[in-house]
């Protein structure tokens, strides 16, 4: 049966469009706000630079005024302090910086800037500053000379904090952040949300043409069990009228009867697959069950487990679940003998803390890549003589039990068929009688 699948569609496809632009527009938004503080830092320190320059002309005890100025120094050609207040460095490595220059160096905590003074350093008047308690001296102090020299110093020295700017950015970048993960959660959310509806597009398209199955497979069963009535009755008429006759024609009735039994028992079962009910749910046992039911196979049951001993309960409906474990023992020992193997089959029972897994094993050649849950689709078979309707049916039936089946590899070839069923109970009382059965 072929099912229709889901497309995502146009909505879906402009919702991701929609959120990978958003996302996009909102760090170019970032990147360029982070530039613009970065130029406005630069320059914030420049202009704090000259103003401070022009009060250490100006009013050498005013020069410090900015609480952000961690520190500021004048230094002459030869790199030693004119003036110094703060962190200053005694001395200054400026380099082959050019007149009018200045390079900026942005740190953890601080940003330290180094400006060549060009002709503005050479005033008229200006008076070559000496050290003294971290202050420019005014000319004239007592006993210390001062001599005019005009551009004594060549470089300023400026640390600026980044208190301010550093709050800035990061509240810029952990408010892009927090605008990521809000539009990273609707993406998941529209993702799983698109996953979710092609799943019930999906379904909804196989619901309907399993609708459209079951009208089409209820008619023929109904036709089919019609004429096979007749040719029942009539083939014990004519076994009835033959009785005396040549052997060969019983031989030829045979045939009859076993085609007739096997059409009829594929409408019953394409009956039971459309009925889809829980049947008649009771408690039991699953220990009991499985060792009775492994009796009816004999040698080809192997079991690595004492199967009576199982101590876990289940409700279903008894008599289903032997026709579920019956079509997965046949399809296994089918594989079997398609593979070459013996015809043999592993039973196992594995109590969960809420289910119980009955697991039938076969060592066949396995489930081909690509056909995984094809095998449980209606009509679908990989064998020459098969109805493709037993494991469906199995299927169907096990979740009308409230359980669920599923397959998977064998180690060492083969393939596992799991029947998994809602556990009653603890499970460690003592076992319950087997239905239908004799128990142990």
């Amino acid at each position: 049966m072929r099912i229709s699948r889901y497309s995502p569609g146009l909505p879906t496809l402009a919702a991701i469009a929609a959120l990978v632009l958003s996302l996009a527009l909102v760090w170019a938004f970032v990147i360029r706000e982070s530039a613009s503080m970065g130029v406005e830092l630069e320059y914030e320190i420049y202009r704090n630079a000259s103003a401070m320059l022009e009060n250490a002309w100006q009013d050498p005890e005013s020069a410090t005024a900015d609480p952000e100025v961690m520190g500021f120094g004048l230094y002459d050609g030869f790199g030693e302090a004119t003036f110094r207040d703060g962190r200053a460095p005694q001395r200054l490595d400026a380099g082959d910086l050019p007149q009018g220059a200045y390079r900026l160096s942005i740190g953890v905590d601080s940003a330290v800037l180094v400006r060549a003074l060009g002709a503005e350093a050479s005033r008229s008047g200006m008076m070559r500053p000496m050290m003294g308690r971290g202050r420019l001296q005014s000319p004239g102090s007592p006993g210390e000379p001062w001599t005019p020299l005009a551009g004594a110093s060549r470089y300023v020295w400026i640390e600026y904090a980044l208190g301010a700017f550093r709050t800035g950015r990061a509240v810029l970048f952990g408010g892009a952040g927090l605008l990521t993960l809000a539009l990273g959660a609707g993406a998941a959310l529209v993702a799983r949300l698109a996953a979710r509806n092609r799943e019930l597009a999906t379904r909804a398209a196989r619901d309907r043409e399993l609708v459209q199955l079951g009208e089409a497979a209820r008619t023929l069963a109904h036709e089919i069990k019609n004429p096979l009535g007749v040719i029942r009755v009539q083939s014990a008429l004519v076994r009835k009228r033959i009785k005396e006759g040549p052997a060969g024609a019983f031989e030829g009735l045979a045939i009859i009867d076993e085609e007739t039994a096997r059409l009829s028992d594929l409408a019953d079962r394409i009956g039971a697959f459309l009925r889809g009910d829980e049947g008649v749910p009771e408690t039991f046992a699953i220990g009991p069950f499985l060792a009775d039911f492994s009796r009816r196979y004999g040698a080809a049951c192997e079991s690595g487990q004492a199967l009576a001993a199982i101590g876990a309960s289940v409700r279903a409906d008894p008599e289903r679940l032997r026709g579920i474990l019956d079509n997965l023992v046949a399809n296994a020992l089918d594989a079997a003998a398609e593979a070459g193997a013996e015809r043999a089959f592993t039973l196992e029972a594995l109590p969960r803390k809420r289910s119980v897994e009955l697991r039938v094993g076969d060592r066949g050649a396995g489930i081909p890549a690509g056909l995984g849950e094809r095998v449980f689709e209606p009509f679908f078979t990989t064998k020459a003589r098969g109805s493709g309707i037993g494991l469906a049916l199995a299927r169907r039936q096990t979740e009308g039990a409230g359980g669920s089946l599923r397959h998977e590899p064998r180690e060492g070839g083969g393939t596992w068929f799991v029947v998994s069923l809602p556990r009653v109970g603890s499970g460690t009382g003592a076992p319950e009688a087997v239905p239908g059965g004799e128990g142990d």
